[in-house]
């Protein structure tokens, strides 16, 4: 999250989700296991490149740049608009990721109330709803 602070946008990092429906647990598949691992060492890499010019203050965060500092709340979605036009793919919103990834779980025999539960929704028809004989995700 950014806030102005002394008239300058700061980027503020919290350990508290939103709502606590939004503090649930997933499963972790291997590559992603092993993803974060290689960033844990490339951090660790980082740090002691950097010695003194590394800022320690967000050392727990994953989100951080070479020199530790919080990544900027819309990096990611940035870096995907970026992505999808290199490739020459339709732009989408990184959140319609939610939905694809859904669309997926569903096509590949996951319940939809485990789906609903993945994406935190807290009533199934937001999740899903009836429509000409076929269940389409919100």
């Amino acid at each position: 999250m950014e806030q102005k602070v002394d008239g300058k946008y700061q980027t503020v990092g919290h350990d508290k989700m939103k709502t606590e429906s939004s503090n649930r647990i997933l499963p972790l598949m291997k590559e992603v296991a092993m993803a974060l691992r290689r960033l844990k060492l490339h951090q660790d890499e980082q740090r002691r490149l950097c010695g003194n010019s590394y800022v320690h203050e967000y050392d727990d965060y994953v989100c951080v740049n070479e020199i530790g500092q919080l990544l900027r709340p819309n990096y990611i979605s940035a870096k995907f608009s970026e992505l999808l036009k290199e490739n020459s793919l339709k732009h989408i919103r990184y959140h319609d990721l939610r939905h694809s990834c859904a669309s997926l779980l569903l096509a590949n025999g996951v319940p939809m109330k485990e789906i609903q539960e993945w994406l935190g929704h807290s009533n199934y028809r937001t999740t899903a709803t009836a429509q000409n004989g076929r269940t389409e995700l919100k």
